[in-house]
């Protein structure tokens, strides 16, 4: 098959990097002219072309950078330059954050990076959640490392106010648990401040009751233990009327 015949069945699709990733001059690149590769790259670059999530590919010890019409969006300035660079080069401070990931992945893991930016174009930027994973070779051997990013960003929110509302009702079920099997008030109110105390991680916790202007000191706990009724603790203000 020429070189002519194969462009018209791969790369699949007529999107952007498709084609620039056929144009691109691949003399001086140690990936070689793309006819050559191998079928098990040619794959995965299939795969990643077709994607609708943002997806590159590093391939060979020198990390050379493919990636797709999702993942262009993201580079800015840096597209289309990028293409067919080593990654190291093309984003020298944000790759060194990286370095040890890749490393991991070239080594047969997969892995996956929990949500952070990944918008090299400006500062900030969408939150993805990334997977790299290892694209092996007819011998066995890592020669590519595909990356995948989902877009988080939106259900981050979400996932701080579920995990927010699961503490709290956590925290009254074990409330309500403590309380239960006490009748006496006073026992209820000591054990009420201890274990509010130790919700907030609070080392004195003290309840009162207020009537008007005057008001008496119940109970407090200091460090883990009861400190005396009757005189409020130091640097407390009397409530006053208007």
């Amino acid at each position: 098959m020429d070189a002519r015949t194969q462009r018209e069945t791969w790369p699949p699709g007529s999107g952007e990097m498709a084609g620039r990733l056929w144009a691109h001059d691949w003399a001086a690149s140690p990936l070689g002219p793309p006819e050559a590769w191998p079928e098990e790259l040619k794959a995965v670059v299939s795969l990643m072309l077709a994607s609708p999530l943002v997806s590159s590919i590093a391939v060979g010890p020198e990390r050379v950078l493919l990636y797709n019409n999702a993942a262009a969006r993201l580079y800015g300035d840096r597209h289309p330059g990028a293409l067919g660079r080593p990654l190291p080069e093309t984003w020298p401070e944000a790759y060194a954050t990286v370095a040890h990931l890749y490393d991991r992945a070239f080594a047969g893991e997969a892995v996956r990076v929990p949500a952070q930016p990944l918008d090299v174009s400006r500062e900030g930027g969408e939150v993805f959640e990334v997977y790299l994973t290892p694209v092996q070779g007819e011998d066995g051997r890592v020669l590519a490392v595909h990356m995948t990013g989902f877009e988080v960003g939106a259900r981050l929110p979400a996932e701080a106010a579920l995990r927010e509302s699961e503490a709290r009702q956590a925290f009254l079920l074990r409330l309500a648990d403590a309380l239960r099997p006490l009748g006496d008030a006073v026992a209820i109110q000591a054990e009420a401040a201890r274990v509010l105390g130790e919700q907030l991680g609070a080392s004195r916790v003290a309840y009162y009751e207020v009537d008007g202007e005057s008001y008496v000191h119940r109970g407090r706990l200091q460090a883990g233990r009861a400190v005396p009724c009757g005189t409020p603790p130091r640097g407390v203000v009397r409530p006053r009327t208007a």
